[in-house]
């Protein structure tokens, strides 16, 4: 279901390297889609004049605002009664936030957008791991793997069953994008966050 790569590693080392930090890994925090009380959203001309709430990240504002979509900034905890009272008409998020906070209760329409996946970078002090030996520096390292992994695979598990349950909802409106919003190629150096500008063909497929 999640087509993204992680983010280049040795880049993102180099980054953070002079903050006195060491990246061991990164955390899958899934796969972002639109929301909204007026629309479906199926072609990118569907977002102009709709007031999107975006994180304060300068990439989701100049997305959207590209797309002509009105986009404000509100605090998450705000959001469900900022959509509930028409401060702003819809959002974008992982279906485990739409989820959990209980956004499809005033937005009904979900469009699979897939505009943007995210992750965590998971950092170490380089202080902190002075302090530890070769060996149990080997067992953090592995273990985080591991949890990489993992994490990226209960996404997917998650998404699916969301994906289920939100179509099975007789109040909820699921959609996917009729024409894919532009695919990026290669991302430049340095570059930490993945952005998909396109949707998941594993969800599509089963709409």
């Amino acid at each position: 279901m999640q087509t993204g790569q992680w983010p280049d590693r040795a880049g993102s080392r180099e980054s953070v390297r002079p903050l006195g930090l060491l990246l061991i890994g990164y955390w899958d925090n899934g796969i972002r889609h639109i929301t909204n009380s007026r629309r479906p959203i199926t072609v990118p001309h569907d977002l102009r004049g709709v007031r999107i709430r975006t994180p304060a990240d300068p990439a989701a504002i100049d997305t959207f605002q590209a797309l002509g979509a009105a986009a404000q900034q509100i605090a998450f905890s705000e959001l469900h009664v900022a959509l509930q009272q028409g401060v702003v008409d819809g959002q974008e998020n992982a279906l485990a936030n739409i989820h959990s906070s209980k956004l499809y209760e005033v937005n009904r329409c979900i469009s699979f957008s897939a505009h943007k996946w995210e992750c965590s970078s998971v950092l170490v002090s380089r202080i902190a791991c002075a302090r530890i030996s070769d060996g149990d520096w080997r067992l953090l390292t592995d273990a985080m793997k591991e949890a990489e992994a993992m994490s990226r695979r209960l996404m997917k598990e998650s998404d699916t069953t969301l994906l289920a349950e939100f179509r099975a909802n007789p109040k909820v409106a699921v959609n996917v994008l009729l024409r894919a919003l532009p695919r990026v190629g290669r991302w430049p150096a340095g570059l930490t966050v993945l952005l998909l500008f396109s949707y998941v063909p594993a969800l599509t497929i089963r709409l």
